[in-house]
This record gives structure tokens, C-alpha cells and sequence, in this order.
């Protein structure tokens, strides 16, 4: 039994792929929404974002075909080894995506995120509520 609990806690320890905490998230990034909503396709979203203290701000476009442009705003809450973040994607006729998340670094891919999002507007790039993976491909 001894073991076992020496291996499963060397197992878990080697497992953690945290490397170091999140400390800006200015850079480029691309984001995958998948939406609950049956039939709603699958959106790209790909763009800058800047952090200036716990403020972000930034611009990008979003689509599977005709791409839409979306300004970003929100905040980011650093904590002990990720941030929190609580943003606004916002688009044409200000369809407005509420967006919800944890920033962290990864050992394998770099700076990565991922939450739920939710717009209560049809027919539009972020409609719906889902799912949503990001991964940074720049620093500031």
C-alpha cells in the first residue's frame, strides 16, 4: 500500500504541467468557440490583446467564412500561479459575448486558456453559450 501511495504521488507531482505563473497576456492569440447550441457552427476568433495592470483591451476577427471584427475589453485577476478573466467580445450591432476564464502557462504549449462564454443574440459569430480554448502565440 506504501507503494502505491508513494507512486500515485509522484505520479500526480509529474503530471502538473504549470510551469511558472501568467504574468501579461499582451500578445496575439487564437481562440476556438464551440457552441451548446445545436447547430451553430464552430468560430475562430484571432487577435491582439493588450494588459495594462488588470485592464485588457483588444481587436480581432471572428468566423468560419465572412469574418466579423470584435473589440475585447475586460479584466484580468492574477492569482497565485493563473488569472482570472472576465472579458466582453464585442461585434457588429453590438452583439455582445460574455467570456469567462483561467489563463495559465503550459509545459507543452506556452501561455493557454479556456472557460465558457455566453451571447444571447442569433445568427452572429459568438451566438450561443459554450466552450472556448485559447492559446497565446506571442508575448508582449
Amino acid at each position: 500500500m506504501k507503494r502505491f501511495l508513494v507512486l500515485s504521488v509522484v505520479l500526480l507531482s509529474a503530471c502538473n504541467s504549470a510551469t511558472s505563473p501568467v504574468t501579461t497576456l499582451s500578445g496575439r492569440w487564437v481562440v476556438r468557440f464551440d457552441s451548446d447550441t445545436a447547430g451553430a457552427p464552430l468560430n475562430i476568433w484571432s487577435g491582439g490583446l493588450t494588459q495594462s495592470g488588470s485592464s485588457i483591451t483588444g481587436a480581432g476577427l471572428c468566423g468560419a467564412g465572412t469574418l466579423v471584427e470584435y473589440d475585447v475589453t475586460g479584466q484580468a485577476t492574477q492569482q497565485l500561479t493563473t488569472m482570472a478573466i472576465n472579458l466582453a467580445f464585442v461585434g457588429g450591432g453590438n452583439d455582445t459575448a460574455h467570456v469567462t476564464g483561467t489563463v495559465r502557462d503550459s509545459a507543452n504549449y506556452g501561455v493557454i486558456a479556456s472557460g465558457t462564454f455566453g451571447d444571447n443574440a442569433t445568427g452572429q459569430c459568438l451566438s450561443g453559450s459554450g466552450h472556448w480554448f485559447a492559446r497565446q502565440f506571442t508575448g508582449p
